[in-house]
């Protein structure tokens, strides 16, 4: 199997990021983000620009595992 063609949506120094999970509608990517020096957090990624338009973080827990309402109108994360 041959992929025709492949985009990068976001990407910084010192960060990886993991379980991507597209919203049911396809706009949205919800992702963990692994930062140098941070706990890890789930961004929300705007598949048309790319932007970083949320971030689910708390300053004391791990935030992980996202994963979309059936209806797209909500992330659930671990």
């Amino acid at each position: 199997m041959a992929l025709s063609h492949l985009q990068t949506l976001v990407s910084a120094p010192d960060t990886q990021f993991g379980a991507p999970r597209w919203s049911p509608d396809g706009q949205w990517l919800a992702a963990e983000r692994r930062r140098l020096g941070a706990l890890p957090d789930v961004v929300v990624i705007e598949r048309a620009t790319g932007s970083v338009l949320q971030t689910l973080a708390d300053a004391s827990a791990h935030i992980v595992t996202p994963a979309w309402r059936p209806d797209g109108r909500a992330l659930v994360a671990a």
